[in-house]
C-alpha cells in the first residue's frame, strides 16, 4: 500500500460519510441535503443524486435487503432508500432519538440501530419487510 490517491471526483457541497456496495459508493452530502451515488474506480463519477432534506449524516447499507439508511440530524429522522435500481428511492422514514449521528444495520434480521451523541442513547428500529 502506497497511500496514493487512485481517483477523485467532486462529491457535493459538504460530504461527510460514505458507504460502498459493489462498484458503487453512496455519499451523505450533509450541507447539500443530498444523497449522491457514484460509480467508483480509477475515474469515479456521480451517476445519481436524490434530495434528502433534514441534513443527512450517518449512512449504512443493508446489502441483503438492498436498502440504504440515512440519519437526518436536523429533523431527528431515519430515512430508508431502496437501492435496487439506478437511483435511490425513499421508501421508509422513522422518528429517531435526538441528534441521530450514526446508523448501523444487523444483516441477519435488518434491524437498524441509531446512535445519538447528544443523548448518549442507541435506538433499535425494526423496519421489517424483504428486499424491495
Amino acid at each position: 500500500l502506497t497511500g496514493e490517491a487512485l481517483g477523485s471526483t467532486p462529491a457535493g457541497v459538504g460530504p461527510t460519510h460514505i458507504e460502498t456496495i459493489g462498484e458503487y459508493a453512496y455519499v451523505a452530502d450533509t450541507e447539500g441535503d443530498m444523497i449522491r451515488k457514484f460509480l467508483i474506480g480509477p475515474e469515479p463519477r456521480q451517476v445519481a443524486a436524490v434530495e434528502a432534506p433534514g441534513t443527512p449524516y450517518g449512512i449504512a447499507i443493508d446489502r441483503r435487503r438492498e436498502r440504504l439508511w440515512i440519519t437526518l440530524t436536523a429533523s431527528n429522522r431515519l430515512a430508508g432508500y431502496s437501492i435496487s435500481g439506478d437511483r435511490p428511492v425513499r421508501t421508509f422514514t422513522y422518528p429517531t432519538i435526538r441528534q441521530p449521528n450514526t446508523v448501523a444495520v444487523d444483516p441477519s434480521d435488518g434491524a437498524v440501530f441509531v446512535g445519538s451523541r447528544s443523548d448518549a442513547q442507541i435506538q433499535r428500529i425494526n423496519p421489517g419487510g424483504s428486499a424491495p
